[in-house]
């Protein structure tokens, strides 16, 4: 299940849902009892609820400094509009507002691409144009932050945009991204060293 779910992730750029978990775990199942396994139809969209609402229950919480920075930054250049392109590997879209909203976060973004909404995961250069369009703008206009450097920082610089790697908790990869971070008091520096702030 595991070797599918990275190929439609990795190189079909699609998250599949979690009803998608679900069938493959019949699937197994009926492989290893020889015969076809179904979960009811009102259990499976019952589970399907629980653990795509998992992380309302159990939230993450944001990295250090992150809500200092959108704050600050939102309310220093109001002309710059923030997007999340996210890939909903859980957590759908619903979700995820759901959690910035009582996060007191979902108010600093103005665009929004989820994988499940798109159909595309990153770095599938669609769910970087598909922000870029809803935003209006070219993908030499924008910067992406991220901590993935093949999704994140290698997917937006083969679109065009300035891939930028957030190494404020894990700094993996971090070295092979020409452009990164460790703490959230460095990006404002880096955004005008970069010239990401006209």
């Amino acid at each position: 299940m595991e070797e599918l779910y990275q190929i439609s992730w990795k190189q079909k750029y699609e998250t599949p849902g979690v009803r998608w978990r679900l069938n493959q775990v019949e699937k197994l199942l009926g492989r290893q009892i020889k015969k076809p396994v179904m979960i009811d139809e009102k259990i499976k969209l019952n589970l399907i609820q629980k653990l795509e609402d998992m992380e309302l229950e159990f939230p993450i919480m944001p990295v250090p400094g992150a809500n200092e920075f959108l704050a600050t930054f939102k309310k220093e250049n109001p002309q710059i509009k923030l997007g999340i392109i996210s890939d909903a590997i859980y957590s759908p879209g619903r979700s995820i507002r759901q959690i910035l909203q009582r996060l007191s976060l979902l108010d600093f973004f103005d665009y929004f691409a989820f994988s499940d909404e798109v159909g595309k995961s990153k770095p599938s250069p669609e769910i970087f144009k598909h922000l870029s369009e809803k935003a209006g703008i070219t993908p030499s206009e924008f910067a992406h932050i991220g901590d993935r450097l093949s999704n994140d920082i290698i997917g937006a610089n083969e679109f065009g945009s300035k891939g930028i790697f957030c190494g404020v908790i894990h700094q993996r990869s971090m070295e092979d991204a020409d452009t990164s971070f460790t703490s959230y008091t460095e990006l404002k520096e880096l955004l005008q060293a970069n010239n990401l702030l006209d």
